[in-house]
């Protein structure tokens, strides 16, 4: 099994020379290559050295300040070579700056690499991260799932409750003290149980 957690600026220091998979991609950066389904991938030096820094510290921001001073160094270059390489970079990838899938602009700040990344260190461990901005947008997306199965059930029981059992709902109910809604409930064939939907926690009881 594969672990999941959050690549952080540790992780990311002891996975050099690691190799990284995210989406189609593999990214080596022993070999310095870019591979899409087993394909190279051209990119210029600085448009590959700006990819493995951000793919390093995935779902952290990185401030332009940073990317200009670690990857042209002493070169004095304007925040314009920057964009140019990001552009080219997303070119490279298939990515949309409108609706980013690899290379997320932070607004006047920098940028983040946001796919989940699975990292191979030369010993063979391979780990894959989630970067904490897809858990952001994945939690919603969940949530709302489990309320829209939680209000199917309370339906498949409306329609499968007998009105005879509505009594015999009652009686359990007062028998063990719990107030059940016996317009949201059913009993079990041996008249023992009853099943419904407690939507203060969102759970079959």
């Amino acid at each position: 099994m594969i672990p999941t957690q959050q690549l952080d600026s540790t992780a990311a220091n002891a996975a050099t020379h690691a190799k990284y998979d995210f989406g189609p991609f593999e990214l080596d950066t022993e070999a310095r290559l870019l591979k899409r389904d087993g394909e190279l991938v051209d990119l210029a030096p600085r448009v590959y050295a700006l990819l493995e820094y951000l793919v390093a510290r995935a779902g952290n921001a990185v401030s332009r300040d940073e990317l200009l001073d670690s990857i042209w160094r002493q070169v004095a270059v304007s925040e314009h070579s920057l964009s140019e390489a990001i552009w080219q970079l997303r070119k490279a990838l298939g990515d949309d700056s409108r609706q980013p899938v690899y290379v997320q602009t932070v607004p006047k700040y920098g940028f983040r690499f946001i796919a989940p990344v699975s990292v191979e260190n030369p010993a063979g461990d391979k780990i894959r991260y989630a970067p904490a901005s897809v858990w952001r947008t994945m939690v919603p997306g969940i949530a709302a799932g489990l309320v829209i199965t939680a209000m199917l059930l309370a339906t498949i029981i409306r329609a499968s409750l007998a009105p005879g059992d509505r009594t015999l709902i009652r009686e359990l109910a007062t028998a063990s003290g719990d107030s059940i809604p016996d317009s949201e409930a059913a009993v079990s064939p041996d008249t023992t149980k009853v099943a419904y939907i407690d939507y203060a926690t969102q759970r079959l009881m």
